[in-house]
């Protein structure tokens, strides 16, 4: 029995100390700062979304950014940012007068599960990198979006007081294996056409055992 009392003393304090903290009101102060002072000033953009980048092959989401509804809702959100990106992003080209293709279900998350990876292991990540590649070149060579894309993104942002911030297709490579920047300059002079003010993303938060790969930025040794 003492020993049972014994294991059960802290259970007991922890009860106590919960039936404290639930009915004592307690003030803090921070020395050196005074009533109404600030100690940080969060970004007014702080609180932002994003459109993940297989979304722009779905018709039916691309009319809902057109609802006003929509639109108003998205407004109680500025300032904001609007990012359009994702895994997608580091594939997809832009051609002004072409036809996008349907949504074809598949995800990065699927991927994972069906190939039974761990994200925790470089080697692992490096073959996820590969077969997901593969796997997209095989539906589509070159997937693409078009300009009225573009264009309902822009406005959707525009109408409703938030900043695009548009991710660029940051593996596409050359056969020397550098980047290959002629679809992104494409956008970038349409952009410049229709005197949109947007931010971009180069590559959609490339992982460092990817990058050693694509870019040959780092040794293998460091992942």
């Amino acid at each position: 029995m003492p020993e049972v009392a014994a294991n059960l003393r802290p259970l007991w304090a922890l009860c106590v100390l919960c039936a404290i903290s639930s009915s004592v009101e307690a003030r803090v102060r921070l020395r050196g700062q005074g009533p109404g002072r600030l100690l940080h000033r969060v970004d007014p953009n702080f609180v932002s979304v994003t459109i993940d980048s297989s979304l722009a092959e779905d018709p039916l989401f691309m009319r809902m950014l057109s609802s006003p509804k929509v639109r108003v809702l998205a407004k109680a959100l500025s300032p904001a940012f609007v990012r359009f990106g994702g895994t997608r992003q580091d594939f997809m080209q832009f051609q002004p007068q072409g036809k996008s293709r349907g949504p074809s279900g598949f995800s990065h998350n699927q991927i994972i599960q069906s190939e039974g990876i761990c994200q925790s292991d470089g080697e692992h990540l490096l073959a996820l990198w590969r077969k997901q590649k593969q796997r997209l070149t095989e539906e589509d060579a070159s997937r693409k979006y078009r300009q009225s894309t573009l264009d309902e993104l822009y406005t959707f942002a525009n109408v409703s007081g938030l900043d695009l911030i548009f991710g660029l297709n940051a593996l596409l490579r050359n056969d020397d294996n550098s980047w290959n920047s002629s679809n992104a300059q494409a956008l970038l002079r349409y952009c410049e056409e229709r005197r949109y003010r947007l931010s971009w993303e180069l590559g959609n938060g490339i992982i460092p055992v990817i990058a050693t790969h694509c870019f040959q930025l780092i040794p293998s040794c460091c992942c």
